[in-house]
């Protein structure tokens, strides 16, 4: 039975709502591909707490194996935090091999760490009883090296992650809210990153800051996942992924207002015009007729309309064709002369565009407009 401290009980709790909070996340499958380093993350913290803890509480003789075992992990925080960021900012982000790279301090302290990990028990209970009887530590050792690869590598991250966030595009509502909190959590885990490295490397020297510094980690952690919990309880889907706009048009010269310009011309055009009534329409087609570039269009479907180019086209052909199909006029009408007056080329692609956005085929929706009559 562990006997825990008023704070170690914050801690223990904090890394249960940590597992908490991961169960909500790999539930919503919707955006796990977005929220796997958020997870990975809030992972981290959850089994720090708790190995803390089990430390703290003086527990970790009963425990010899997860001695030291968060040490390497560390050299995972600014990485995670890295690519979640990235991965908000670009919905279309994908890890690729040349990232494996960001895993080295990570690996090159794990080696260290391999022979003491494959020691039996009770070698590890005297290496820790061992450690509690030294009153101090030497300041330059292995240690102070591992700080400064942490130091100099979270730093490198963390400013990675601050220029895509000054790159990405002011989005509106829930995206505009969720890129201002990115922003502040990037300056709350630098100054999280600065503070506990210089408590650590303070605490080789002066023994005494060992446990200021130990208790500001964990605090800075469990504030975190609180935090994570609150914003979710309050906002369920805020923790998913936003709209910022895609990577491939951070280059591009539309800002948020003439893209809005844009779009709203571009769904006048469809609707006074009807051009997609042409069956050999093209996207280069429509550019022309809005007197706009095609990566401008193709820009305006994905940020502006959250679609592209066939899907709004064949869209709009099917509104067409439901439009004819409730008239008088085409009341005898062939499914077919349908088809090609609304804008499709073939039977067969009208037939399966209507049946995949009405849910029913021609002859269905027009059989039930006559038995609403």
């Amino acid at each position: 039975m562990l006997e825990l401290e008023f704070i170690e009980i914050i801690y223990l709790f904090s890394s249960f709502q940590g597992l908490f909070l991961i169960s909500l996340l790999l539930l919503n499958t919707r955006k796990l591909k977005s929220s796997i380093f958020l997870i990975l993350l809030i992972a981290f913290f959850s089994f720090y707490l708790f190995e803390n803890v089990i430390y703290l509480s003086g527990h970790l003789k009963d425990f010899p194996h997860l001695y030291f075992s968060t040490l390497p992990l560390t050299f995972l925080l600014a990485p995670l935090f890295y690519h979640y960021i990235r991965s908000n900012i670009f919905p279309n982000y994908k890890m690729k091999w040349v990232h494996l790279l960001h895993l080295t301090p990570f690996l090159f302290e794990l080696i260290l760490f391999i022979p003491f990990y494959r020691l039996p028990a009770e070698i590890k209970i005297r290496v820790y009883e061992s450690s509690q009887s030294i009153s101090e530590t030497p300041p330059w050792s292995i240690y102070t090296f591992a700080y400064l690869v942490y130091l100099i590598s979270s730093f490198g991250f963390i400013f990675a992650a601050f220029q895509f966030l000054q790159k990405a595009k002011t989005p509106n509502g829930k995206a505009k809210r969720k890129l201002q909190w990115l922003k502040k959590s990037a300056i709350v885990f630098l100054v999280y990153i600065v503070i506990t490295t210089f408590l650590s490397f303070l605490s080789r020297s002066y023994f005494d800051l060992e446990n200021l510094a130990l208790h500001f980690g964990l605090s800075g952690m469990a504030f975190i996942i609180y935090s994570l919990g609150y914003i979710a309880f309050l906002f369920p889907d805020f923790i998913g992924k936003p709209e910022f706009g895609t990577e491939k048009y951070q280059a591009s010269t539309l800002n948020g207002k003439k893209l809005e310009l844009l779009k709203q011309e571009l769904l006048d055009h469809l609707k006074t015009q009807k051009p997609f009534l042409q069956q050999d329409l093209k996207p280069e087609d429509l550019a022309k007729a809005l007197n706009i570039s095609k990566g401008h269009l193709s820009q305006v479907l994905s940020e502006g309309l959250k679609t592209n180019y066939y899907l709004l086209i064949n869209n709009h052909r099917v509104e067409e064709a439901k439009k004819l199909l409730s008239s008088q006029q085409y009341a005898e009408a062939k499914i077919i002369h349908v088809a090609f007056d609304s804008g499709f080329s073939n039977k067969s692609s009208f037939l399966r565009n209507f049946k995949k956005m009405t849910g029913m085929t021609p002859s269905e929706y027009k059989k039930g407009l006559h038995s609403i009559q």
